[in-house]
């Protein structure tokens, strides 16, 4: 729709010949394509978003996968917060969601993948138990655990200022003001922890097998 040869607005110019009108490429969106580019050759985050994926259809696809995760939240007694997709038309509250179900729900999805690993377990499945071995590989990793914090308290930060562009009754002042604030958030990242991020730092005086497990007593 902005296209300089054959956009939208480039139309409008030449069939009404007022060389004034201008266009605006929306700020939610550029946010999106902000966040993209900064995140395209983090090999890290490529790996992570696989993960975030591979989860979530590891438990769409398979109504007893589904099912016996409801199991260990019960047993657990928690929100239920089944993983949720990465994509979406707005992309940074898409991953945020994704990056919260998951995280929040760490405790009992480390559970039923320890559990479907049992052979005389009922629920034991050998493709899914397969699939579970990876999935605990990576979820079991502190530097991966780690980096997912950092990135829901990245998304969050700036979840913010997308939502800041797209209420209709915000000015520009509003926008103006949660700008600034998410880069002094943003900036702040570079010298102290966000506040999900603590949560695993926070037991840096204790092994790393201890850090995750106490970890994944939180219910965030």
């Amino acid at each position: 729709m902005v296209g300089k040869k054959a956009g939208v607005v480039k139309r409008l110019k030449d069939q009404t010949n007022r060389a004034f009108i201008q266009g605006i490429h929306c700020s939610a969106h550029r946010l999106e394509l902000s966040f993209k580019d900064a995140t395209t050759d983090l090999s890290l985050w490529t790996k992570a978003s696989n993960l975030l994926l591979s989860v979530y259809l590891f438990y769409r696809n398979s109504p007893l996968n589904r099912s016996n995760l409801l199991q260990a939240f019960a047993m657990e007694d928690v929100e239920v917060l089944i993983p949720s997709s990465v994509g979406g038309t707005r992309w940074v509250s898409h991953i945020k969601r994704t990056l919260r179900n998951l995280m929040t729900s760490y405790g009992p999805i480390i559970q039923h993948l320890q559990q479907i690993q049992n052979p005389c377990d009922p629920a034991h499945n050998k493709e899914s138990a397969r699939k579970a071995v990876s999935f605990l590989k990576h979820l079991q990793d502190k530097s991966m655990v780690a980096f997912l914090l950092f990135m829901w308290d990245i998304v969050c930060c700036l979840s913010a200022v997308s939502e800041a562009f797209q209420r209709k009754e915000a000015t520009l002042r509003d926008v103006y003001v949660e700008i600034q604030l998410a880069k002094n958030t943003l900036t702040n990242f570079y010298e102290m922890d966000g506040p999900k991020l603590k949560r695993l730092t926070a037991t840096d005086d204790n092994s790393e097998s201890d850090s995750l497990e106490l970890y994944e007593g939180h219910h965030l």
